[in-house]
Formats: structure tokens, C-alpha cells, sequence
């Protein structure tokens, strides 16, 4: 065979050998290209996973930190109303004047609501300015209000005893609004329950059937 087609097919076959080694490292790098991309996604999504877990634990850290701070709050309005009620009717009748207590009682419930914001903004409302209290709070204001009049118009032991039972429906009213607060810690605290309000004149509260009276309390009724 002829030089020239020898020189001819070895020059084919290089090239061929070329061309195969060009595509071979094409395809690895088209290979390592993938991986690289792979790496990539991973990685964020990695990432990603790690921040909404640290978004999760702060949220469930704070939500915590909340509950723990309304549960101190809560038992000092649970104070507040077990004394105001026994103030409105107390179980020793040569007790010394109470309306000192009663007033002492009366700007400590009123401090109580104010603190109590700080757990529950008012619900915003679009016909009243700065919106209505949420209900627990109102339940807190009835405490503030029979303490005030108790202090200003005393009350004989029969409107003692009407007085403390409604501190005690009360009471009772805010310890199941405030479970019900601590068991949704997570929840949009911007969805608050409006209360209907709570007038300050005690005249015009509804007046309490006996049957409606505590047990601990009707006993006592004239």
C-alpha cells in the first residue's frame, strides 16, 4: 500500500481518536456540570430547611416566653379577684372599714388591664377609634369597676354578697378565656374576640337571679 494512504488512514485515525477523546471529556463535563448543579440545589434547599427550623424553634421559643409571662400575669389578676370578692363579702362581719382595701383593689385591677394589653391589643374595629378590649380584659375591668363603687358607696351585706358573685362569674369566665388563650400559643394574635364592654355605673348591670349566686355565696343572701 501506497505511503501516502497509509499517512492517510493514520491521520483518519487520529482524528477519530481526537474526536472520540473531545466527546468523551464533553459528556464528563457536562457530567460534572450536573453534579455541580445538584450540589447547588442541594445546598439551598439544605439551607432553606435549616432556616425554617430556626424560624419554628424561635416562634416556639417566644410563643413560650409568652405563655409564661401571662401565666404570672394571670395569677396576679386571680389575686386580685379572690380578695376583691372577699372584701364585697367578707366572712367576718366585725372587720374593720374595707373601703381602703376596696380602693387599694380598684387601681390594682386597673393596672392589671393596662398590663394586660401587652398580651391583647384591642381588636381593631372600623367605626370606633382604637378599637373595643378583648374580652378577657373586660372581665378584669368588672373586677376594677365593683371595687371602685364598693369603695366610694359601700354596700350593705346583701349588695356584698351580689357584688362578690359577680367577681366570681367573672373570675371564672377569665380563667377559661385565659386557657384557651395559653393552649393556641402559635395562633395569629391579631384575631382577637371583641368584648361587648363593661359599663362603669354598677346600677345598671343586670341584676343577678339567686339561683345564678355561688353556692358558697347564696347561702348568705337576706
Amino acid at each position: 500500500m501506497p505511503l501516502e494512504i497509509w499517512s492517510a488512514i493514520i491521520q483518519a485515525a487520529v482524528a477519530l481518536a481526537v474526536a472520540g477523546l473531545a466527546a468523551v471529556q464533553w459528556h464528563l463535563g457536562r457530567a460534572e456540570e450536573r453534579r455541580h448543579r445538584d450540589d447547588e440545589r442541594r445546598h439551598r434547599d439544605e439551607a432553606a430547611a435549616a432556616a425554617e427550623r430556626r424560624d419554628v424553634e424561635a416562634k416556639a421559643a417566644d410563643a413560650k416566653r409568652r405563655d409564661v409571662e401571662m401565666f404570672h400575669w394571670g395569677t396576679k389578676v386571680l389575686d386580685v379577684f379572690a380578695e376583691t370578692e372577699a372584701v364585697c363579702a367578707p366572712l367576718v362581719n366585725d372587720r374593720p372599714d374595707r373601703r381602703p382595701s376596696a380602693e387599694r383593689l380598684g387601681w390594682l385591677a386597673s393596672s392589671l388591664v393596662d398590663q394586660g394589653r401587652l398580651f391583647f391589643p384591642n381588636p381593631a374595629t372600623d367605626h370606633i377609634q382604637g378599637g373595643l378590649r378583648p374580652m378577657i380584659l373586660d372581665e378584669v375591668l368588672r373586677c376594677c369597676f365593683v371595687a371602685r363603687h364598693l369603695a366610694e358607696h359601700g354596700a350593705d351585706s346583701d349588695e356584698g354578697v351580689r357584688l362578690a358573685a359577680h367577681v366570681h362569674l367573672a373570675q371564672r369566665r377569665f380563667i377559661e378565656l385565659l386557657q384557651n388563650e395559653m393552649k393556641a400559643s402559635l395562633k395569629d394574635r391579631l384575631k382577637v374576640k371583641a368584648g361587648p364592654g363593661v359599663d362603669p355605673d354598677l346600677a345598671k348591670w343586670r341584676r343577678l337571679h339567686s339561683r345564678e349566686v355561688p353556692g358558697h355565696l347564696r347561702k348568705r343572701l337576706r
